[in-house]
């Protein structure tokens, strides 16, 4: 029988292309990783942004002044059963609102931006809401691949 004949420091050809391939594919997988990392850092970032800016217009206005919360959002593609899903998710984020923080409209098809709709938040204390954000992004992150908050004050 004809054996192919390769030196120690010589691998067949096929195992050179798969030793290549698993390369590659760690490769791909670090930068996957590094992707979400960077992701969840910058959500992180985003959180501590609105923070700060929300804390600073308090601390110019009256504790009775109301602050209103635009958020802009944009799902991630998904099937029937994971949008059923995250339906029932969303009716139990809704219930736990803190009492001092209003879901004042739901909105549907933002058009003329790049996301699906929009909520409309208001709330008495600002810090209340603050506090809901950072649980209600954990909750909502598995669906929703982006979001954009405005925040702005009520005239007096």
């Amino acid at each position: 029988m004809f054996q192919r004949q390769t030196s120690k420091n010589t691998l067949p050809s096929y195992q050179r292309l798969h030793n290549a391939q698993k390369s590659e594919l760690k490769k791909f997988i670090v930068v996957i990783i590094q992707y979400y990392y960077a992701m969840l850092v910058k959500a992180s970032s985003e959180a501590k942004s609105l923070s700060k800016r929300a804390n600073d217009y308090s601390s110019n206005m009256s504790a009775a002044t109301p602050t209103a919360f635009l958020v802009f959002y944009r799902f991630k593609a998904m099937s029937d059963q994971e949008a059923q899903k995250s339906s029932v998710e969303w009716n139990d984020l809704k219930k736990s609102l803190p009492s001092d923080v209003r879901l004042a409209g739901e909105y549907n098809h933002a058009w003329g931006t790049e996301y699906n709709g929009f909520l409309l938040f208001e709330a008495d204390n600002t810090n209340s809401f603050l506090d809901w954000w950072s649980s209600f992004k954990d909750k909502i992150r598995w669906y929703v691949d982006q979001t954009h908050t405005i925040v702005a004050r009520r005239r007096t």
